[in-house]
């Protein structure tokens, strides 16, 4: 059986968005939260029963959470970081590089609020956008992950309530 991953960065702290959040976990096997509001994440964590992950952003100066988390889900290694260390507005090669010393074969990030996917060198970064504050033309959105075994897909979903 594939793992179903839902993905969300840049919530913050927008409770309908957080309720509509928890009927999409239904028919997931986790939750990955990028930052950028980790307390909405510790929020969604105390409310569903699979496994969930989240590191803070720039807005969450003052929470507990880790900037870079490093995971092994099935057989694919994923990097999760909110992304403004990396200065992922200006470009993603940082982020990249940091990602592939580290042998990550998928980059998880936000802090753009524009969703993307793409593959460069091997690995693929992936930013679900923002399911409350889309920027420039894009539309709110979150992502969904499908790992099996060595092989995944990702994929931007947009909100539809939004």
């Amino acid at each position: 059986m594939p793992t179903e991953i839902l993905v969300v960065s840049d919530t913050h702290g927008d409770h309908k968005c957080l309720e509509e959040i928890l009927e999409l976990l239904k028919s997931k096997d986790m939750l990955i939260h990028l930052g950028d509001n980790y307390e909405d994440f510790l929020w969604l964590k105390k409310r569903v029963d699979i496994k969930a992950i989240g590191v803070k952003g720039n807005c969450d100066l003052f929470s507990n959470g880790k900037e870079i988390e490093l995971i092994k889900v099935e057989e694919v290694n994923i990097m999760l970081t909110h992304g403004h260390d990396f200065g992922v507005k200006s470009g993603l090669l940082n982020l990249l590089y940091y990602g592939l010393e580290r042998k990550a074969q998928l980059i998880l990030f936000g802090h753009t609020h524009i969703g993307y996917n793409d593959k460069y060198e091997g690995v693929n970064l992936f930013n679900p956008g923002s399911p409350v504050m889309p920027r420039g033309m894009s539309k709110a959105s979150y992502g969904n992950v499908t790992i099996e075994g060595n092989k995944f897909s990702c994929e931007i979903k947009k909100r539809k309530k939004y």
